[in-house]
């Protein structure tokens, strides 16, 4: 009995270890995923965080250049906290935090959903949309 105790306390405490929370101050910074060749980077001004998300472009020859492809802003309105993106050519879209960290426009065409979690290595998981036509970046922290 007294070795089962130990192996669970020991479980609990090494999942809590490895447990990363996903709160404002630690999304702040840039994010990589090279898979995708993409970046995050978030800052917080006052009560609001906004970001920006990067991506490689091929400019022909073997030349690659870092351009702007979209930028989002986190902030609570009226008690909700909304999360709106601008992508680079397309009118701004504004997403209603349903949970934490999971936010939801379901009159936008795609993505209705974005979601964002820490994976257990810690690094930032950003689902796009859901069902069938649901894709991810995984992001690693920038150091």
């Amino acid at each position: 009995m007294k070795f089962a105790f130990q192996a669970i306390a020991l479980l609990a405490l090494t999942s809590s270890c490895s447990n990363h929370s996903l709160n404002e101050e630690s999304i702040l910074g840039c994010w990589t995923s090279m898979e995708e060749k993409k970046m995050e980077c978030w800052e917080k001004r006052g009560d609001t965080l906004y970001g920006e998300g990067l991506a490689l472009q091929d400019m022909g020859v073997g030349v690659m250049d870092t351009v702007l492809w979209e930028s989002f802003k986190l902030y609570t309105d009226s008690g909700a906290r909304k999360y709106v993106v601008n992508v680079q050519g397309q009118e701004p879209v504004t997403f209603t935090e349903t949970s934490p960290w999971v936010f939801e426009n379901p009159e936008h065409d795609f993505p209705k959903l974005l979601k964002y979690t820490f994976n257990p290595k810690g690094d930032l998981e950003v689902t796009v949309g859901e069902g069938e036509e649901a894709f991810m970046w995984v992001f690693r922290r920038n150091k």
